[in-house]
């Protein structure tokens, strides 16, 4: 009886040292993901003043999107925006605990379908992330700019500071980064603050 309960004790002793090793794990992890997120979008808020408008000048910043994944619809949306469970999701205090949301739309269609520049702008890419993965971010001028996460790559070509026509292919769907599958990340920035990319897509 003894022996068992000293075998009981030490197994709960060993699964409260490994959940207390697990949280320092996932919050290490979190905080990277979250500092390269900032970073990210740091460098994105210095481009836009270079990039902004030239995207202007070809069209772009209009406030018009067209879907980015022509080839898998609605139907495709696997998350919506919003409020988040996932550890890995930026701090929302809007939000009920754990205060994460969800900033984009997530559209899983076949890997490797063709993902479309949503607007008229000027590319940046961000191969290699952490949390986005293979990430792009086009700027389109106005106060608004879309970024493309987890993507498998590129469009051939495709370089940072070149213009993209709206409805061009600029990437293709993968499962790069922190992803369980392949789909396409979708987010609508404007003026840097992310918002419904369905409040302009209708969906």
């Amino acid at each position: 009886m003894q022996a068992d309960m000293e075998k009981n004790l030490a197994t709960q002793a060993a699964a409260l040292v490994f959940e207390q090793q697990l949280q320092v794990q996932l919050k290490v992890q979190y905080d990277q993901v979250q500092a390269e997120r900032a970073a990210i979008d740091a460098q994105v808020a210095k481009l836009y003043l270079e990039y902004a408008k030239q995207a202007e000048k070809v069209g772009g910043g209009s406030g018009v999107f067209e879907w980015p994944e022509p080839a898998c619809g609605y139907s495709c949306i696997t998350q919506g925006f919003g409020c988040s469970t996932f550890y890995l999701e930026i701090y929302d205090p809007s939000c009920p605990y754990p205060h994460k949301i969800h900033t984009g739309l997530d559209i899983a269609g076949p890997y490797h379908t063709n993902i479309v520049a949503a607007d008229t702008g000027v590319a940046y890419l961000y191969p290699n992330s952490i949390g986005y993965g293979n990430l792009l971010v086009i700027i389109h001028g106005h106060g608004y700019a879309t970024y493309y996460g987890h993507t498998a790559g590129y469009a051939p070509g495709l370089r940072t500071g070149m213009v993209v026509p709206r409805g061009t292919t600029v990437a293709f769907e993968g499962s790069t980064g922190w992803s369980t599958g392949p789909h396409l990340h979708f987010e609508i920035r404007v003026n840097g603050m992310y918002k419904d990319p369905c409040i302009w897509l209708g969906c």
